[in-house]
């Protein structure tokens, strides 16, 4: 397995058995993270990585994500 993606869909926020775990790249879930197995050697980098992210969305979001 060369990555894996977690996905979850709006309204599901607050229910964590409804997201999904998969290898496939893209899913019809709303929101999705992929993980890239080759290159992420442990789980704090992928914790440490998210958090950098809603670092990054809660300072900028309304300029990248154009809805927010």
């Amino acid at each position: 397995m060369a990555s894996v993606s977690f996905g979850l869909n709006i309204g599901n926020m607050e229910q964590p058995d409804e997201i999904t775990v998969g290898t496939i790249a893209v899913t019809t879930n709303d929101i999705e993270v992929l993980v890239d197995l080759t290159k992420v050697k442990t789980r704090n980098d992928v914790i440490l990585a998210l958090e950098a992210i809603i670092r990054k969305i809660e300072n900028d979001g309304s300029v990248n994500l154009g809805v927010v």
